[in-house]
């Protein structure tokens, strides 16, 4: 997994994390479609 481990480190990726457990879509639904809605709309 090294060579996927160095494509997320592109500028094309952005990690977010949020304060939730294996699903966000549960308990976070607002910031998870904030987060999702900025990556559609781009940079």
């Amino acid at each position: 997994m090294p060579a996927v481990a160095g494509l997320l480190r592109s500028e094309r990726w952005e990690r977010v994390e949020l304060d939730t457990g294996h699903w966000p879509m549960f308990s976070q639904p607002r910031e998870l479609a904030r987060v999702l809605r900025a990556a559609a709309e781009g940079p």
